[in-house]
């Protein structure tokens, strides 16, 4: 019989070898007797006993190797963050937290053929970005007459997308010469989730497009959901809103440009086109068609002009007397309009700096103070530069260069603190990221039955 004085003597002889008795007591099971005594179970199948102490350690390996299984899962195979290239393909690309493509996916028949059967799965994104470009370019997608794509970037954390807008901003500059890149973060509310869904478009797309309409109220979701992101690119030009960066002009090359669209008016009502003073110029779209509108003042009468963008033609023409007063504002002279191109090299030649110097050029034609001008933006060597150029003389009525801002492509000053406001409301809705980490253990249900095999593991521990 074993008292637990004796019991406790064998379990401390010798530090280095144990005894063949207490190797024998860690092999046999006990039972409690009556008093401080102790008897050995009987019977060959005995059952071992673990100390508590080895089975917290088991629990706290299984939970550690659990959270570490976790984690790489979250690492490796959960979306973080997911990329829509838009022209008029439309693909969704899906990345991990290691910008490793999960997924690419086409959104419409177009895009089957840019992806042409590549599999792209755990491909570096900036690898799989340059394949889709590279497959837009060659099949014509992307050229210098329709040089724009849109860049739609939906993230679980606003910083970390900002930071990923960039990148590929800078990555898809490199690959489109000349071309007209539109960049933006997704915010998902029902209203895009329902132009997206109805429509059959990105959600990229339907917020560019629910942009547009907020910016203007003449158009409507479903005449702008048809039409390609070059389109939407020229339309947006003169409504610019806080959400969607642009870097680079859309061309206008497709269509006679304001220049001829002015001319075609002034011929229609019969004006040389000295003492014109022109009020409106500009690319829009309407019943199905890409337009000009053109307003002018001339004498005592004021005419408005729609102007087929493609073909010059005179949809549409009004002329009623001016209630105008008289100036004495010089009044521009449109016999002679000179083109983009020659007022682009004045500022160059002012700038003393050639094309393959500048970056993110910006050039518009605008009516001002009377005077028909062109407004150019250029960077160069950290610096940026502002022109106006007289679009009857070429003259330069305005330069000024200064430091460059590192924030200016992402960042609007005045609207920012908006853009932060609403986004605190939205991301809730972020791209159906919900309560991303109280819903984690939810998305782990199925991750390679894992969490079913450490809670059966732990049963049988349990058990024993």
């Amino acid at each position: 019989m074993l008292t637990n004085k004796k019991l406790n003597k064998l379990l401390q002889d010798g530090d280095d070898q144990m005894s063949v008795e207490k190797k024998d007591l860690y092999d046999m099971s006990v039972e409690k007797a009556k008093g401080d005594e102790w008897y050995l179970a009987s019977g060959t199948a005995q059952e071992k006993r673990y100390p508590v102490f080895f089975k917290l350690s088991l629990a706290m390996a299984c939970l550690l190797l659990m959270f570490l299984g976790m984690n790489t899962y979250r690492t490796n195979f959960r979306s973080f963050a997911t990329i829509c290239l838009d022209v008029n393909p439309s693909i969704e690309v899906s990345i991990n937290r290691n910008e490793k493509v999960l997924q690419v996916n086409a959104l419409n028949e177009d895009a089957e053929k840019i992806i042409d059967g590549m599999d792209f799965k755990g491909s570096d994104l900036k690898v799989t970005v340059n394949a889709l470009i590279g497959s837009l370019v060659r099949k014509g997608y992307i050229n210098e007459i329709n040089n724009s794509i849109l860049v739609s970037v939906s993230d679980t954390d606003w910083q970390s997308g900002e930071h990923l807008e960039q990148e590929l901003l800078d990555e898809i500059s490199k690959l489109i010469d000349n071309g007209s890149i539109l960049s933006q973060q997704v915010i998902t509310d029902d209203a895009i989730r329902t132009l997206s869904k109805d429509y059959g478009i990105s959600l990229g797309k339907a917020q560019l497009i629910k942009e547009i309409c907020d910016g203007s109220n003449t158009y409507t979701y479903e005449e702008l959901a048809g039409l390609t992101i070059h389109e939407l690119n020229l339309l947006n030009k003169r409504n610019e809103g806080s959400i969607t960066h642009r870097q680079g002009e859309p061309s206008d090359q497709a269509y006679i440009g304001i220049r001829n669209a002015i001319q075609a008016a002034l011929d229609h009502a019969g004006i040389s086109g000295s003492n014109v003073f022109i009020n409106e110029a500009e690319l829009d779209y309407e019943n199905g068609r890409m337009i000009y509108e053109v307003e002018f003042r001339y004498e005592e009468y004021d005419y408005e002009y729609k102007i087929d963008a493609l073909n010059a033609a005179v949809l549409h023409s009004k002329k009623t007397r001016s209630s105008a007063t008289s100036t004495s504002a010089a009044a521009p002279s449109v016999d002679k309009i000179i083109s983009q191109e020659e007022a682009k090299r004045n500022a160059l030649s002012h700038a003393g700096l050639s094309e393959a110097q500048i970056t993110d050029l910006k050039i518009e034609l605008e009516y001002e103070d009377g005077i028909l001008k062109y407004e150019i933006e250029f960077d160069s060597d950290g610096q940026e530069y502002d022109y106006e150029v007289d679009a009857s003389s070429g003259k330069i009525l305005k330069s000024e260069k200064e430091p460059q801002d590192e924030d200016d492509d992402h960042e609007d000053a005045d609207d920012i603190d908006d853009i932060d406001d609403r986004s605190d409301d939205d991301r809730d809705d972020f791209d159906d990221h919900d309560d991303h980490d109280d819903d984690l253990d939810d998305d782990h249900d199925d991750y390679d039955d894992r969490d079913d095999y450490d809670d059966d593991d732990h049963d049988d521990r349990d058990d024993d």
